[in-house]
């Protein structure tokens, strides 16, 4: 019998608590529900902002206890999954702890289910470029793939559709991460960056959840590390697995480097062979030449050739909401990176540009240091546009620099993002850069990053 069929079981007439009815929530509440499980649904917010979510579990039985998580639902079930946005500090789940009542989640159920060989993506920045585009070198190299995880579709429902030979490819985040026992059979960790401190009570415990990502490989897999970042350097001594590092900054001689202008790859026992020419690579900005560094070793780990690979990273033009060119109007061109939801993607995106960028940026504080974005505003930038929660803070850092004597730049303040906007491109002249890299969440005036891209995309577009 097939190792999903033999686990899936052991669900049929267990009552299961679903903490969290958002993507995953749903794709676990379909799951469950479908293999013989009592499935009943638990969310602190009410049912009418749920009842979208709600039509698409009609029909299959699940209830629902909304409004708030309440401690006698979870106690009551056999098993317990929580959604990545649900903080493990909760109430109820303290006490189902306290109770022994065994708490999962989907990832962890589809690591324990899937027949097929996993790689798993992680780290602070660039986790979604780099799961995409390695999903699609295996894809032009004829291998059997399916892409998913923190990116798009949750995988729990594409089960039937994988076999020994699926590479499931997953991008996976420190929420995502911070409960797992298994690890996939490659990992890559991008950078290690301070995030999620609203959520971590440390950066010690936000790397600690990362590095969940190997710690439970075995020798015969692969870790993939930036070589240079120190912090990611530094988790090889952990490792109990094969480790491998890419670098732009030293010719490392194995693993995946930049030489002589070149992306190359060198495994033990072959020759080194180019990715592509760096600039041929359409991406901007030098972190984007990390991803694609990252994406191509892994992809001749899984058996891509090198050549393949490079086809793949010429040809790349990259997700949407991540140094997006949404039009260019009188000579200015306007970029939308809303995924920079932390000064580090912040600075990562106005260093990708050597022409004057006039800055967008606001929304809500995540906790995380402002002062090296503000030196790099002070540095780089023509104009930066302040809105919300998020640019009022930014402000104060900017002010404290100018009181030490830094050059002033064009500073506006905008209560509204549609002000922002307005005013950023009142402000832009011929070859300027307009570009939205928040450096903070969107959560005060928008429920995603991928909205308030939208928003933005809008606005542009409406320019004359």
């Amino acid at each position: 019998m097939a190792r999903s069929q033999v686990a899936t079981e052991a669900f049929q007439g267990k009552k299961v608590t679903v903490i969290g009815l958002a993507r995953e929530g749903l794709a676990l509440a379909r799951f469950l529900s479908s293999h013989g499980a009592e499935v009943t649904v638990s969310d602190s917010k009410p049912a009418i902002e749920l009842e979208p979510a709600m039509r698409q579990l009609d029909g299959l039985g699940v209830c629902f206890s909304l409004g708030a998580n309440r401690e006698e639902v979870v106690l009551s079930a056999d098993l317990v999954f929580v959604s990545p946005g649900v903080p493990p500090s909760i109430a109820p789940l303290t006490a189902a702890r306290r109770a022994g009542v065994p708490i999962s989640s989907a990832t962890r159920l589809f690591f324990q289910l899937c027949p097929g060989r996993t790689v798993g993506v992680t780290g602070s920045c660039g986790k979604s470029t780099t799961t995409t585009l390695l999903g699609q070198m295996l894809d032009a190299a004829g291998k059997k793939v399916l892409v998913g995880g923190n990116l798009g579709t949750p995988l729990l429902e594409r089960l039937p559709e994988m076999d020994q030979e699926t590479w499931a490819v997953l991008e996976l985040s420190s929420f995502q991460l911070e409960s797992m026992e298994e690890s996939p059979n490659v990992a890559v960790i991008t950078n290690l960056k301070p995030d999620h401190l609203d959520r971590h009570a440390s950066l010690e415990d936000y790397a600690s959840a990362k590095a969940n990502i190997f710690r439970h490989q075995h020798p015969d897999d692969y870790l993939l590390l930036n070589y240079d970042d120190p912090a990611v350097k530094a988790m090889a001594q952990e490792a109990p697995s094969r480790v491998l590092f890419f670098s732009i900054e030293k010719d490392l001689g194995a693993g995946g480097y930049l030489r002589r202008g070149e992306l190359v790859v060198s495994l033990e026992g072959m020759k080194i062979a180019t990715i592509c020419p760096a600039a041929e690579v359409r991406l901007l900005g030098r972190h984007n030449l990390y991803n694609v560094l990252a994406a191509s070793l892994a992809a001749v780990i899984c058996g891509v050739e090198a050549r393949v690979a490079g086809q793949v990273a010429r040809s790349f033009r990259g997700l949407p909401h991540r140094l997006e060119l949404v039009r260019t109007v009188n000579g200015v061109s306007y970029y939308n990176d809303s995924i920079a939801t932390t000064p580090d993607r912040a600075i990562a995106a106005i260093n990708a540009f050597n022409r004057s960028v006039i800055l967008i940026s606001g929304g809500r504080d995540k906790r995380l240091p402002m002062d090296p974005l503000a030196k790099a505003i002070r540095q780089r930038c023509k104009a930066v546009i302040l809105y919300g929660e998020g640019g009022e803070l930014l402000q104060d850092v900017l002010a404290k620099r100018t009181a030490h004597g830094e050059d002033i730049l064009i500073q506006r303040r905008a209560h509204a993002f549609e002000r922002a906007v307005e005013t950023a491109a009142s402000l832009a002249k011929a070859g300027d850069v307009v570009l939205l890299a928040p450096g903070f969440t969107s959560f005060d005036q928008f429920p995603s990053y991928e909205e308030r891209g939208v928003r933005f995309k809008e606005l542009v577009e409406g320019l004359r």
